[in-house]
């Protein structure tokens, strides 16, 4: 074969040192250096040669079930048996190697006398010139690497032919391509062997280490150096690549990278790794449909505690402004928003949800579950009372509503008539209940009333009512209550006596 490549040396595609926020390297076994960078323990192999090219610029795995104080007694090699998370890895391929190991696995062939090749950032063109005794003309075309899940892909493209061609013209190219790199090609794609379980077998099982779990690594990026290919792999905690991917590139593959992260996304669910889940959950978002961001949508929405109010907000931003007309998805981003106590992100929201009930029905359901959010989250009775106000001006019987509203007074504390009239929808409820023979309710009424009483300072009213509601069901926690209220007026021994003979209770019946 003939060549037109120079000797690949660039150092823009090594992997950066270490910044210096991280702890120096306390130790090295095996060519492994050993950090600690933000609570984790990493692992860091560099500069590892491989076969057929391959050089490992850099392998970093975090290390499996760190806890502090770290016992290094038995130097690094005491952590091989561990199987590690594989955090990044970023490896090279020259052409310059390739291209000679290209030679010697498929001699013979009519396209092994000549094969020119340049490099441009977005796709290696080759020129194949037969032999002079061969009947077909030369053919050209361009091989455009993609990222797929963590397998490196290519897809052929702007294939023309330079003299007689005995098939079509796209049949030509594929054949040719598998002739020339003994590969299947399907679509006018192909896809090579898995570099990264290459990589990993060749750099770590010679020195005895155990492959690092790559269950949540992603081929992130490919990079087209002048003279090489630079791949890099990264777990979905890691930190993005620093070089984007070009547009055009982008541009080609949205069904493969949406098709690829919610893969990731659902075998990290399966793992239960929600971290994981959600970081690959937020990255699917602008290649989803409608129906699609709903769903990543309520998983977000379950999975909030994982993430910081930034990037959730960022979340709901970008699927808000996708799907501005979707009820469901706008009370998950609410719901979210609550569960992170940013009552005014809710205060903005609730009023655009609202407006686009289109029932009766619906309006009545929304109405109820925003008084709710907003007591259940903020304690805002003042926000969920009219709310609840709502609905029973459309349905007065409505019982949600009455204890809704009822709530929402008892949390408005220094209100005097807010405190009346909250005492009497309790003291309807429980009418009501004692009349249909709703023991349960009737208690859960008389709870509601010691409460309030006992918030308000009356203390004796809140006993009475406690004892009311364990007369009618008895409770460990409403007893804990009333131990409490004994204790506030200075009955120290019978608040005592309750509280031991609650936590007796207990254990008998748990025995």
């Amino acid at each position: 074969m003939t060549r037109r490549i120079r000797r690949y040396d660039d150092p823009s595609t090594h992997a950066p040192p270490a910044s210096q926020g991280d702890a120096e390297a306390t130790a090295r076994a095996d060519g492994f250096s050993l950090q600690f960078s933000a609570g984790r323990g990493l692992l860091t192999l560099r500069e590892q040669r491989l076969p057929h090219g391959l050089v490992v610029n850099s392998l970093t795995m975090a290390i499996a079930d760190i806890a502090f104080p770290f016992d290094i007694s038995q130097g690094i090699g005491g952590l091989r048996h561990r199987r590690h998370q594989l955090h990044a890895l970023e490896a090279t391929l020259s052409f310059d190697d390739a291209h000679d190991w290209l030679a010697r696995q498929v001699p013979g062939t009519i396209w092994n006398d000549a094969c020119q090749m340049s490099f441009e950032p977005e796709g290696v063109a080759l020129l194949l010139s037969p032999r002079s005794d061969a009947a077909a003309g030369a053919l050209s075309l361009r091989l455009v690497p993609q990222c797929h899940g963590s397998e490196l892909c290519v897809r052929i493209e702007e294939p023309r032919a330079y003299g007689p061609v005995s098939e079509p013209l796209l049949d030509a190219a594929a054949q040719r391509v598998e002739a020339l790199l003994g590969v299947s090609v399907t679509d006018m794609s192909f896809a090579l062997p898995n570099l990264l379980h290459h990589c990993l077998m060749h750099a770590l099982a010679p020195k005895g280490w155990r492959l690092p779990d790559t269950a949540n690594t992603a081929l992130d990026a490919v990079h087209i150096a002048p003279e090489a290919l630079r791949l890099v792999y990264r777990a979905a905690h890691a930190p993005p690549a620093p070089v984007s991917t070009p547009a055009s590139k982008r541009e080609t593959e949205p069904q493969s990278t949406r098709d690829t992260l919610a893969v990731m996304a659902h075998r990290a669910a399966l793992d239960g790794d929600a971290a994981s889940e959600l970081n690959f959950l937020h990255r699917l978002l602008p290649h989803s449909n409608p129906l699609e961001t709903l769903g990543a949508a309520r998983r977000v929405a379950h999975l909030h505690p994982l993430a910081d109010p930034e990037h959730i907000a960022a979340f709901w931003q970008q699927a808000l402004a996708q799907t501005p007309k979707a009820p469901q998805l706008l009370w998950a981003a609410i719901e979210a928003h609550a569960r992170l106590a940013d009552a005014p992100a809710v205060h903005r929201l609730l009023p655009q949800w609202l407006a686009q009930q289109q029932t009766d029905a619906a309006r009545q359901d929304a109405h109820l579950r925003a008084g709710q959010l907003l007591l259940t989250h903020f304690n805002d009775g003042a926000g969920a009372q009219p709310h609840f106000e709502q609905v029973l001006q459309w349905h007065p019987d409505d019982d949600d509503a009455t204890w809704g509203l009822a709530q929402s007074l008892a949390q408005q504390p220094g209100d005097a008539h807010a405190t009346k009239q909250a005492v009497s929808l309790y003291e309807k409820w429980q009418a009501r209940a004692i009349q249909t023979g709703d023991n349960r309710n009737a208690a859960r009424a008389a709870v509601a009333l010691a409460d309030l009483w006992f918030d308000n300072g009356e203390l004796e009213l809140a006993l009475t009512h406690y004892a009311d509601a364990l007369a009618r069901a008895w409770d460990a926690d409403v007893q804990l209550r009333m131990a409490r209220a004994l204790t506030a007026l200075g009955r120290v021994a019978e608040g005592v006596g309750l509280y031991e003979e609650a936590l007796r209770r207990t254990e008998n019946r748990d025995a």
